[in-house]
């Protein structure tokens, strides 16, 4: 079986500065959660929350540097802090339903997958005090990998193409 990698370290010029970083954690503060990890475990699972319960929709999550969180199915989030480590399983289909995910230096969204992934990001205004609009979507200074199953369906490589070197 063929595996294919991809691994992608986000650092945009302008959102890779040290005040951009200070600008996404001020968006996604961990004072602000209303659901924090405790421990390492499944986003499914309440006792891996602070509060006994799954988040929901409306929640803003909050995973401290040195846990790993993993998504086994759904998982819904207003906004979600990753200062730890947050993961899918590696052979389930999953959903992220969520506003904004933000991802600081050491922390990390990743996973390898043989099912589906699908992050769907909800509608709405931009995260309060957002003045440059960079909510509403992955805000990453951590790590980001994704790798999952080649797909080459469409794909055609034409008879002019050069091998590397000549």
């Amino acid at each position: 079986m063929t595996r294919v990698f991809l691994t992608i370290i986000l650092t945009l010029a302008m959102y890779g500065s040290v005040s951009a970083q200070g600008m996404g954690a001020s968006l996604v503060p961990p004072s602000s959660a209303t659901d924090t990890a405790k421990k390492s475990g499944s986003w499914q699972d309440a006792s891996t929350w602070t509060d006994g319960t799954v988040p929901t929709i409306a929640d803003r999550v909050f995973i401290p540097a040195g846990l790993t969180v993993t998504n086994h199915a759904t998982a819904e989030a207003l906004w979600i802090h990753a200062a730890g480590k947050l993961t899918f399983c590696d052979h389930c289909d999953v959903q992220f339903n969520v506003h904004t995910i933000y991802v600081p230096m050491g922390g990390s969204f990743s996973g390898h997958a043989t099912g589906r992934v699908i992050i769907e990001w909800l509608d709405g205004p931009f995260l309060p005090g957002d003045t440059t609009q960079l909510s509403r979507g992955l805000i990453c200074h951590g790590m980001l990998m994704v790798s999952g199953n080649p797909k080459l369906h469409g794909c055609a490589v034409s008879d002019s193409l050069l091998a590397a070197g000549t």
